[in-house]
């Protein structure tokens, strides 16, 4: 898979864990089109300025062509849950590391 734009990328979780990870994807240049919350309720929320997009169905609506997820759970049998979930409908999922480290 060639991806258009491998900086583009959407956030899988919306607990603590994804503060840490929003905040290291900005620094380190990703596009951040937006978080999925596992426990949307429909309101509309931002973390750290990046909008929430809806829950997990959402993943069905975008393209692993453009788009890239990284899941930011700090529990890992969720995180790997959900990462196997978008390993599976082709997302790429790029290291994210934040340049002062």
């Amino acid at each position: 898979m060639i991806l258009v734009n491998a900086r583009k990328l959407v956030v899988i979780g919306a607990g603590g864990h994804s503060h840490v990870v929003v905040e290291a994807a900005k620094v380190a240049g990703f596009e951040l089109l937006g978080i999925i919350d596992i426990n949307y309720k429909g309101k509309k929320e931002k973390i750290l300025d990046v909008p929430v997009i809806g829950g997990i169905t959402t993943l069905d609506k975008l393209d692993p062509k453009i788009v890239s997820v990284i899941v930011a759970f700090g529990e890992s049998s969720i995180r790997a849950e959900h990462y196997l979930r978008a390993q599976k409908k082709g997302f790429p999922a790029p290291a994210v590391v934040h340049p002062n480290t």
